[in-house]
């Protein structure tokens, strides 16, 4: 079986658990484009698409199951920043559809509560060390929390399928 953990943000990433290890920490596909005046990132269908192709190729998969965090925008959240978040996690969801995929949402609390998690971005990247020691080097930045949250997030899912 092969899972894959998924934070849907531009500083997102997707992991990629086959047979109960995690194999693969891929970061989320984005372009940087100018909208207004500003720089932004922005998750990009066609590269999240070929992603996923690659990925199914590379592990010679019949199926991959996408486990995405259901976001939705909190108080702290800027317009453009909740825009954007829910911008990604559509991505996803249309990607998935378009390849067939399965694809389930999973809340930050129900995964969080279930791994010993918690909504603070260094604790989640010290519980993925944790869980996964030989890959914490993937973890070793404060811009890597969105890696740590998808190894997280798959692991949650194969504790409840395998």
């Amino acid at each position: 079986m092969i899972i894959a953990g998924i934070d849907p943000g531009v500083r997102g990433a997707f992991a990629l658990r086959v047979n109960g290890k995690l194999m693969d920490i891929i970061d989320m596909p984005v372009i940087e484009e100018m909208v207004g005046r500003t720089k932004r990132k922005r998750v990009v269908a066609a590269l999240v698409a070929a992603e996923l192709r690659k990925l199914k190729e590379r592990h010679q998969a019949e199926e991959i199951y996408l486990v995405c965090e259901k976001v939705g925008p909190t108080p702290r959240d800027g317009v453009a920043g909740a825009f954007a978040f829910g911008y990604g996690a559509g991505i996803i969801a249309g990607v998935a559809a378009g390849l067939a995929l399965p694809f389930t949402l999973v809340t930050p609390q129900a995964w969080q509560k279930a791994v010993g998690a918690s909504s603070d971005k260094d604790g989640n990247r010290a519980r993925a060390c944790q869980l996964y020691p030989s890959m914490a080097a993937n973890f070793a930045r404060k811009q890597d929390d969105g890696r740590a949250d998808a190894v997280l997030i798959a692991h949650y899912y194969a504790s409840m399928v395998e």
